[in-house]
């Protein structure tokens, strides 16, 4: 077999469990040893990249998260899941329009995907830009109706703009038990 050829095959199943294993249970040299010997012999295994990005995230090393991320992308440009990782690695760099465009295209892919509206509906309210922030926050919630931190961000943004009752009610919907009374200021559990 020629090492050409090796690209097309797949890790053995242990492997990718193992490397999942690591993942979940914090041990990340573990996962990232693992996953960058996967890489090295199956390097169009988005698995292993996506743990290795998730990895690099978690230890705090964000700018070569963000790498692997673009090179997930690379390999499957057409993944909303890597557009939407790439936008939330994009907002811890502060990179608002680049964060913004990742998920849109996450959108673009799976127009049902609400925590990409959520994410988006956080980004666009960050810029300033209320009525599109809303209007996200609202499509989250019409796709997952139990989307908690959706009810608070639409209520926040809702308070922003003036709509003080409306959005203490979204507030309220968001914490569950607590709520907020409205009349006297105050929270009540």
């Amino acid at each position: 077999m020629k090492k050409s050829d090796i690209n097309f095959l797949e890790p053995c199943e242990q492997q990718l469990n193992n490397l999942l294993k690591y993942y979940q249970t914090g041990i990340y040299v573990d996962a990232e040893k693992l996953s960058l010997s996967t890489i090295q012999e199956f390097p169009k295994h988005l698995f292993a990249w996506k743990i290795l990005a998730g990895v690099f995230m978690k230890t705090g090393r964000i700018s070569e998260s963000l790498i692997t991320s673009q090179k997930i992308i690379q390999l499957n440009p057409q993944n909303p899941e890597a557009h939407y990782n790439l936008g939330v690695i994009l907002q811890k760099l502060g990179r608002l329009y680049e964060v913004e465009a990742s998920y849109r295209k996450a959108i673009e892919l799976k127009p049902d995907y609400a925590e990409a509206y959520y994410n988006l509906g956080n980004t666009l309210k960050e810029l300033g830009r209320l009525n599109e922030a809303e209007t996200n926050y609202r499509k989250a919630i019409d796709l997952k109706s139990s989307f908690r931190e959706a009810e608070c961000g639409l209520g926040s943004v809702m308070i922003s703009k003036g709509q003080h009752k409306e959005g203490l009610e979204k507030l309220r919907l968001g914490q569950g038990a607590m709520f907020f009374d409205i009349d006297n200021g105050v929270v009540i559990q």
